[in-house]
């Protein structure tokens, strides 16, 4: 009971554990969330200098998926760290169709 517990803590808080986990349990959710990812850090305003903070949530559409709360940290332009969220829409291929950054 505690192995479980303890599992889904490190899931929910350690992205490279989400990562393994979904890369081989589901597949499909890992190549959304890369995808999304990918598109976010491409978008942030100097690129070089951007990570991934958080991985964000994989959520099955009728044609396709939607992948939402892609937290993303940046370098502003005072050099310093600034969070931006995006969501990505991706059509049944895993090509993205839509995609918004939300400003806080």
């Amino acid at each position: 009971f505690f192995g479980s517990f303890a599992l889904f803590i490190l899931y929910q808080e350690v992205p490279r554990v989400q990562d393994a986990f979904d890369q081989v349990i589901t597949p499909k959710a890992y190549e959304a969330r890369k995808q999304c990812e990918a598109w976010a850090l491409d978008q942030a305003l100097r690129p070089d200098f951007a990570r991934v903070i958080r991985g964000g949530e994989y959520i099955e559409t009728r044609n396709g998926s939607l992948v939402r709360g892609v937290l993303i940290g940046e370098m502003d332009e005072q050099g310093q760290e600034r969070r931006a969220p995006f969501h990505c829409y991706l059509d049944a291929g895993g090509n993205i169709v839509s995609s918004t950054r939300s400003e806080k």
